[in-house]
């Protein structure tokens, strides 16, 4: 009898109910273990991803409390670094070993590991936020099964459901047979300025990435992501009297305003590609043609190829402006590149995954989307890439901030249960080469 489907909100009680929960668990987990043994009918395990994380939960909560009780936005590396030591010590008790790196401006990353041998995973997470100290948004609170607080979805609560699969693993004797490595950085809401460099090089060599920012409110993980693209754009022109001189001065606001059209222009819904003038400033007097000027632009792909086209347009219609007395110049580009659709390494994650929730007793969506995350860097080095493996939470960067309470144990159990299940077809794997 198969368990009843659900949205995959709360799924313990329809897994703990089901009758292949209760009479089926040894034979399972037995044939789990060894897939080419159909005789084996023992677990090798004290208890299952499920229940271990439905037991946790209100240890995780404990800590993700504790978390987001300390201000952590992007600039206040002193709270950064007050929650990164939290991380460290409950890895640290695990067996992980730390290494601490320190950016030009003073904030830390960790890389933690632990294992030499098996498949190779990497959980990443962020401990930025982008609620500065003068927020009114600085404590946690839940509401029944909602949860509310300055990165309870976005992503503190991401890293603890990533502390805990860690958690299960080592526990559980699975920890010994694969190699783990978690990646905390302080800079992800800043488009990670100090930590890409790092992402990237300790990606390469595993297996799989796994980004824990939140699920989408419905559910769904996320299969890839547009890439981002900033920049500051700083016209200087000619400044002078707008009386008495008017016809001697060269508005730096008006070749900026004939730029920002020209910017806004090059959106190709076609091709993926968007353009946005965000932010807009110039000028000092009312009665001064203005001498200075400058836009900020955000750009969003999902061809790399087409963004490169798209920056080399733009920085020839700032060397393109009419007057010779005006100078523009633009500065900034490519922060995140495209995570692009339909990779095969990615879609091999995504079926595992989907997989893992069926066996669990719930369907599972992955779907692309348009904002960046430290995925795009992993995904661009060629690491097999899943993200949105948090809690399901929304209203990300605002006041309203949410995420699921019984959802940091469901999202915690189904990663841990796929890599799980990973770990035991290899052993499976390497058993019948023996043979």
């Amino acid at each position: 009898m198969q368990p009843q489907r659900t949205t995959g909100v709360g799924v313990f009680q329809t897994i703990a109910t089901a009758p292949w929960y209760r009479d089926d668990l040894s034979l399972y987990w037995g044939r789990l273990a060894n897939p080419h043994d159909e005789d084996t009918m023992r677990s090798p395990l004290d208890f299952t991803a499920v229940r271990y994380m439905h037991e946790q939960l209100p240890k995780m909560e404990r800590l993700l409390a504790s978390l987001v009780n300390l201000n952590s936005g992007s600039s206040h590396i002193e709270g950064i670094d007050r929650n990164l030591a939290i991380c460290q010590a409950e890895l640290e008790s695990l067996g992980f070993a730390c290494a601490q790196h320190r950016a030009e401006d003073g904030r830390h990353h960790l890389v933690l590991q632990r294992g030499t041998a098996g498949p190779a995973f990497m959980l990443v997470g962020h401990l930025d936020t982008v609620y500065e100290r003068g927020h009114e948004f600085q404590s946690y609170r839940r509401e029944g099964d909602t949860m509310h607080g300055p990165g309870v979805a976005d992503m503190k609560g991401g890293v603890v459901v990533a502390l805990y699969v860690a958690r299960y693993l080592v526990e559980s004797g699975l920890g010994d047979r694969c190699r783990l490595t978690l990646l905390l950085n302080s800079d992800e809401e800043i488009s990670s300025p100090t930590s890409s460099a790092l992402i990237q090089r300790e990606a390469l060599g595993h297996d799989a990435s796994l980004i824990f920012e939140s699920a989408r409110p419905d559910g769904t993980i996320v299969s890839a992501r547009k890439g981002v693209a900033k920049f500051t754009v700083r016209v200087h022109g000619v400044p002078a009297h707008a009386g008495l001189a008017h016809a001697e001065g060269r508005s730096a606001i008006v070749e900026l305003a004939r730029l920002i059209l020209a910017f806004e222009a090059l959106t190709d819904y076609d091709r993926d590609l968007s353009l946005n003038v965000g932010i807009v400033s110039g000028g000092e007097k009312l009665n001064v043609i203005p001498a200075y000027a400058e836009a900020r632009v955000d750009m969003r792909f999902s061809d790399n190829r087409v963004a490169d086209e798209a920056i080399e347009r733009m920085r020839a219609l700032a060397a393109a402006l009419p007057h010779r007395d005006v100078r523009a110049a633009i500065e900034g580009g490519v922060v995140r590149p495209a995570w692009p659709r339909e990779l095969d390494s990615t879609l091999a994650l995504v079926a595992r995954w989907r997989n893992a929730a069926h066996a669990l007793g719930f369907q599972l969506e992955a779907k692309p989307t348009g904002g960046g995350s430290d995925g795009n860097l992993t995904a661009s080095v060629g690491v097999p890439t899943l993200d949105g493996l948090g809690p399901i939470g929304g209203n990300l960067h605002s006041s309203a901030e949410w995420a699921h309470y019984p959802s940091l144990a469901d999202r915690a159990a189904l990663t841990a249960y796929a890599l799980e299940t990973w770990i035991a077809e290899l052993d499976g794997a390497s058993a019948e080469t023996r043979r």
